[in-house]
């Protein structure tokens, strides 16, 4: 993960106190959740079958079970410290979307041995919602441990890391390709975006693509800017993407020898076995993070943006590049997307607090929903980890194969139920004090659940923006134009919070009477959450015909 954020000017600090760093209280040692195999080692299995940690678990990896066992698992000083003993446990699995009972099972004492059976299937795109509760409980904030498990993915679908080729033309052939497509996307992206609401079109956002490209040594240039920079002039595409920034960023890493030689088998015309043997090793591909211009030449629907998105994609596509999977670390490779909310420097009109609550609410609320549109590596990756509404369940230093336990998470990170009720007694109480607005937004954003979550909303502070980090790594401009877009019309289709969620926005929680409240709300807000659900609010500002097109173009994109 670069260290590098988008470089949107700093925001000043308000006069006043220096916000305090509060911090969240940590999880104690509970009752924990074990599914097996855990979802990360379906993903290793995939890319890399012959991996130590999936030999262990099925020898050979074909071995691995299609469906999932989740049980309990009891800590050693456990002994009905709740206040249960002898009541007994119920352990239960509903499918997030409808709320419906998919299984369970109960038992009595303090620490019984139970466990379910969740089938395969729905390509990944199921997730169940599994709790253990006391028995006669109804509310999961009542649970002693809660686990979102995702079905297996039946196919990987590894084609679509579109690797193009190896063996980059020359530039001037690539100038002539890339010079008439673009023209057609300038012309459609134009007559789009002025149909487009205008505080849609205006509100500015960046990108940061990273990809594996071939060398710049191969292609005669000693970098690979000086290579772009070359291939753009050429092209007389200066005006457009010469702000753009390219640089090496170790954090991407290579393909494992099984992606690597299924995406060669796929690539047109097939590639010879040495690209394979390229794509393995870090001296064989060069790591880059290719990332659109700060403010005040960032991207605008207004401008033209989606246009140069497809651009940036397609240059990088006939310079050679590759979008690699997972590995043992997680996802290699992303795609983020910032969207302006609180810049002065960038387009769009500022977010107040009570708006930037309700776009985090929406996304709380819609979680599982917006995972299902991305590949199946990216659903529970440590780089973008998900908010469920119901707290964390793995820490970043976990291995992909082996997340959760009873280890301690790290006081306040990925936790969004801490963050909310911090928000909710900050509204309620300092907040109601302070002069500005911005006085405020300091404030409820001093601490908050982490910049690796698959919302950052750290970045508030920082840049001004939030960051949508759920995207895998891609070549394909279409793909990268669709999530640029979903993230922007997300964020100002979210931001009124007047009861277009089932959540409410902001009105779920800082309307509700106390903390405990609220969180119930956007916890069945959370589980109840559908597709059709999320065209609705997209709608708002794309209308419905558009808003599902772009839905069902980026679920056409993901695994399901």
């Amino acid at each position: 993960e670069s260290s590098r954020p988008l470089r949107w000017p700093p925001l000043p600090c308000p006069r006043g106190p220096t916000p305090r760093t509060d911090a969240m209280p940590s999880t104690s040692e509970r009752p924990w959740l074990h599914e097996a195999p855990q979802y990360g080692l379906r993903m290793l299995a995939a890319v890399d079958p012959d991996n130590p940690a999936v030999l262990r678990f099925a020898a050979p990896a074909e071995a691995l079970p299609e469906d999932t066992r989740v049980s309990v698992l009891w800590p050693d000083s456990w002994g009905g410290r709740d206040g249960t003993t002898g009541a007994g446990w119920r352990l239960e699995a509903r499918e997030c979307g409808s709320g419906d009972l998919a299984a369970f099972a109960e038992g009595r004492g303090t620490a019984p041995q139970l466990e379910l059976r969740l089938p395969a299937g729905g390509n990944g795109s199921k997730l169940w919602r599994c709790a253990l509760l006391p028995c006669g409980a109804t509310d999961v904030g009542e649970a002693a441990a809660v686990l979102h498990v995702h079905g297996a993915p039946s196919e990987r679908r590894v084609t679509w890391m579109a690797l193009t080729t190896l063996e980059p033309p020359p530039i001037s052939e690539a100038a002539a390709a890339l010079v008439p497509a673009f023209s057609d996307a300038q012309r459609f992206e134009a007559e789009y975006a002025s149909l487009l609401p205008p505080a849609l079109r205006s509100r500015g956002f960046g990108v940061e693509l990273e990809l594996l490209v071939v060398p710049p040594d191969r292609t005669e240039h000693f970098t690979k800017t000086s290579e772009l920079r070359a291939a753009i002039a050429a092209a007389g595409l200066a005006a457009r993407l010469e702000h753009w920034s390219v640089a090496v960023d170790p954090s991407v890493e290579p393909f494992l020898p099984a992606s690597a030689a299924a995406a060669c088998a796929v690539a047109v015309p097939p590639a010879p076995a040495e690209w394979a043997e390229l794509m393995v090793r870090r001296k064989g591909c060069t790591s880059v993070e290719l990332k659109s211009p700060p403010p005040p030449r960032e991207l605008r629907l207004g401008r033209g943006a989606l246009a140069d998105v497809r651009l940036a994609a397609a240059l990088l596509r006939w310079r050679g590049c590759a979008a690699p999977d997972c590995g043992e670390r997680g996802a290699a490779a992303m795609l983020h997307c910032h969207v302006n909310v609180r810049s002065s420097e960038g387009g769009g009109e500022l977010l107040c607090a009570r708006e930037l609550l309700s776009v985090f609410c929406a996304w709380l609320q819609f979680e599982h929903v917006a995972a299902s549109l991305a590949r199946s590596w990216v659903r529970r990756d440590r780089w973008c980890a998900p908010l469920y509404a119901t707290g964390p369940e793995f820490s970043f230093s976990d291995k992909p194969w082996a997340q959760g336990g009873h280890r301690p998470l790290p006081p306040h990170l990925l936790d969004a139920p801490a963050f909310l009720c911090r928000a909710h007694t900050l509204w309620r109480g300092e907040c109601c004090a302070l002069a500005s607005e911005e006085e405020r937004v300091q404030r409820l954003f001093a601490v908050t659940p982490g910049r690796l979550a698959s919302l950052n909303v750290e970045a508030v502070l920082k840049t001004g923006t939030y960051e949508f980090r759920r995207h895998h790594a891609t070549t394909c401009g279409d793909a990268a134009r669709n999530w640029c877009l979903f993230c922007v019309a997300f964020v100002e289709a979210a931001r009124p919070g007047d009861g277009a969620c089932l959540g409410r926005g902001a009105e779920a929680l800082l309307d509700a009477q106390s903390p405990e409240q609220a969180l119930t709300r956007l916890r069945e807000a959370q589980l109840l959450a559908t597709r059709e659900g999320l065209v609705a609010l997209l709608a708002r500002v794309l209308g419905e015909g558009e808003a599902r097109a772009l839905v069902e173009a980026m679920a056409a994109e993901s695994c399901v």
